[in-house]
């Protein structure tokens, strides 16, 4: 990777964009609604019919909880060195935190944190298409007065197992990297 430090502003930046377009996205879809909807299922799978105000909330919880996921791992981010620095016992990744400590050349255990943070910076994008993946769940079920939780759990089931996947991956070769440059 050429340049971590500007992969991750980019992976932050694309994150807010995805996290706006899925809060955009739930606007003009709640805006097309019918007046009255399905907002929630009971035994069997029938619907509950209610006025479309009652979505709000189960939307601005997601919404919420999507922006501030995003809003504070992109600090995170940001502020890695600092917080390496500053508090090294937070990584939880011991092998590499150890590593770090011995290395002098201060560019060096720069280029290090910024490698390692590439796997955070890419948390948002994640996060952003796992809630954007719910609020089209809630907002279909809502329309079509029927739900099956088939798709969303199938979707975030592989969204999540391909981010663990991706880091396990990505952290074992920065740890081979490491460990062979310096020890």
């Amino acid at each position: 990777m050429a340049d971590p430090g500007r992969f991750i502003l980019a992976s932050i930046a694309l994150g807010f964009l995805l996290m706006f377009a899925v809060v955009a996205y739930s606007a003009v879809e709640y805006s097309m609604l019918p007046d009255l909807v399905a907002v929630d299922f009971g035994p069997g799978g029938r619907p509950e019919i209610g006025p479309k105000e009652e979505l709000l909330t189960p939307l601005a919880i997601v919404n919420g909880i999507g922006l501030g996921v995003v809003a504070l791992i992109s600090v995170m981010a940001i502020h890695r060195h600092k917080i390496v620095e500053r508090y090294p016992y937070l990584i939880n990744l011991p092998a590499l935190t150890l590593i770090l400590g011995r290395i002098t050349d201060g560019k060096r255990k720069r280029e290090y944190i910024d490698r390692i943070f590439v796997m955070l910076a890419l948390v948002p994008l994640f996060v952003a298409a796992m809630l954007g993946v719910v609020v089209a769940s809630i907002l279909e079920a809502a329309k079509s007065m029927t739900f099956d939780g088939t798709f969303m759990m199938a979707s975030i089931s592989v969204l999540v197992a391909a981010l663990i996947s991706a880091s396990l991956l990505y952290y074992r070769s920065i740890y081979k990297k490491i460990v062979a440059e310096f020890t």
